[in-house]
């Protein structure tokens, strides 16, 4: 009997494997000679703070005095990975054998790029898969001591399908689709559409029933269908799942922006109430929001240098040590005040 119960466990195991679509979700390759091939979109690459902050981009932005990455007491040291360096998603959300079959539903990615808010159980899984080796990205963002998240190589087999998440830290997405098919369907992250998706992923249900089952209004979903060639700037803090209708391979990356920083800040206090990893948060989350309020600084001071320069070859009678002689005329532009 025991023999027969051991055969019947093993085969019903190895059926479930076989129903299992192992889809490539980490492969950072910025530092490869593939990356060196891959251009982000021109946008992208003129707001990615990663790029547009901080030291250049040859120079890491965290260094020990011996050489090793110094740990940061926020996040430096945390990458944005839950779990093995691939996500077993399932070919269907469909039941199967009379019961409903599990999803994954651990933090992930715009379909497979960065680890996003997740649930209670990819808090476990996090936790659990702790021993094991971090990703190649999160050992790579490390290993450079900045950011890593700027391209990604991304293998779907047909009939992938990634949860509804939103990206880590409120990270904006670019998405180019070289060759297969990917179908999005997205919501916008409006405050009640950001507080019906925290109350699924806080609900014991979560992975037996899609996001807009009982939680978010179908009214809000839009599908977005991609080509191949096609390209999909992804705003930050939206909801979103996506399905691979066919074999597919995808270029991409993420990015935070000045654009939308109050949306970043948002993602990432919610991640804060859902309690996800640190693993699976923005690498050097603090530290880009450092280097880019220093930009913000600079740019500033320079305007006010300008504007006073200006108003002083406009008016040269004034006094030059009058630090308020910027006339009127040259602050037309400016929104009134109040």
């Amino acid at each position: 009997k025991n023999g027969a119960a051991a055969a019947a466990a093993a085969a019903a195991k190895e059926e479930e494997e076989e129903d299992r679509v192992l889809n490539v979700i980490t492969l950072e390759v910025s530092h490869t000679r593939l990356g060196a091939r891959i251009v982000a979109p021109d946008a992208v690459r003129e707001l990615d703070w990663t790029t547009t902050t901080g030291p250049a981009a040859d120079k890491p932005w965290v260094v020990a005095a011996g050489g090793d990455d110094r740990k940061d007491d926020d996040d430096d040291e945390h990458h944005r990975r839950v779990g093995a360096q691939q996500s077993t998603d399932e070919k269907s959300s469909t039941p199967s054998r009379g019961t409903r079959r599990r999803r994954s539903v651990a933090a992930k990615t715009t379909d497979d790029q960065a680890s996003s808010v997740g649930s209670p159980r990819a808090k476990k899984k996090a936790k659990t898969s702790s021993k094991a080796a971090p990703p190649a990205s999160s050992r790579t963002s490390k290993a450079r001591g900045r950011p890593v998240i700027q391209k990604y190589c991304l293998m779907s087999p047909a009939g992938s399908f990634t949860d509804f998440h939103v990206d880590l830290g409120g990270t904006s997405v670019w998405y180019h689709l070289v060759s297969g098919a990917k179908t999005f369907y997205v919501a916008p992250p409006t405050r009640e559409n950001v507080a019906d998706f925290e109350r699924w992923s806080r609900s014991k249900t979560q992975a037996a029933e899609l996001l807009p089952d009982r939680f978010l209004p179908r009214r809000d979903l839009s599908r977005v269908d991609l080509a191949q060639g096609d390209t999909l700037l992804l705003p930050s803090g939206w909801i979103h799942a996506v399905c691979t209708p066919r074999d597919s391979v995808v270029f991409g990356g993420n990015f935070l922006h000045s654009l939308a920083v109050e949306t970043q800040l948002s993602v990432a206090r919610l991640e804060a109430r859902l309690g996800v990893a640190k693993e699976a948060r923005m690498p050097f989350f603090d530290m880009t929001l450092w280097f880019a309020a220093e930009r913000a600084f600079r740019k500033l001071d320079g305007l006010d240098d300008a504007l006073f320069v200006a108003g002083a070859a406009a008016h040269p009678e004034e006094d030059d040590d009058d630090a308020t002689a910027v006339p009127d005329s040259t602050l037309s532009w400016l929104p009134p005040p109040g």
